[in-house]
């Protein structure tokens, strides 16, 4: 086990979040040993998701971001130096700040998220919230109002279905 901010590992998996456009099960499932390295970003295999009925797995592709302070790819690089792990990347860290083996709990990614948008003294409105559901509807919504295509939308975020995808723009 190994010492580590829980600041460092929330930091990496809100950024891949969003940039991968992660439901919250396929972001507890990442593996270190599926993810692929390069210059201009990184590679992910899914084994499953729920949009992969046949379980044939697929490849999520994210670049590399522009500013240092809030590019995935560089979080995740920082997260992974602090906790290696040849097995789930976002884990669990005791009150101790060991980082243990096992995997979070889709669950456990959400009530970070309301834990730390206390933390921050973000509030929602009456009509809205706030939870790690968020992530994925803010990338697509984000990629509608920076001209992204349908398919292109589709395409990254794994659905399957157009009206669906349209149901998360905002």
């Amino acid at each position: 086990m190994f010492l580590a901010s829980s600041s460092l590992r929330d930091r990496a998996m809100f950024l891949v979040a969003f940039a991968g456009a992660f439901r919250r099960s396929e972001l507890a499932a990442i593996r270190a040993v599926d993810l692929a390295f390069a210059e201009d970003g990184l590679r992910g295999f899914l084994p499953a998701s729920k949009s992969d009925q046949e379980r044939e797995g697929t490849v999520v592709a994210i670049p590399s971001g522009e500013h240092p302070d809030i590019c995935p790819v560089r979080a995740l690089r920082r997260w992974l130096l602090a906790a290696p792990s040849d097995g789930f990347v976002f884990r669990a860290i005791r009150a101790d700040g060991m980082v243990c083996e096992a995997d979070l709990h889709p669950d456990s990614i959400g009530r970070i998220v309301k834990k730390r948008s206390k933390e921050a003294g973000l509030s929602a409105g009456p009509r809205e919230r706030l939870s790690a559901h968020g992530f994925r509807a803010g990338f697509i919504t984000e990629a509608y109002r920076a001209g992204a295509r349908d398919a292109a939308i589709m395409g990254h975020s794994r659905h399957r279905d157009l009206k669906t995808m349209h149901g998360y723009v905002q």
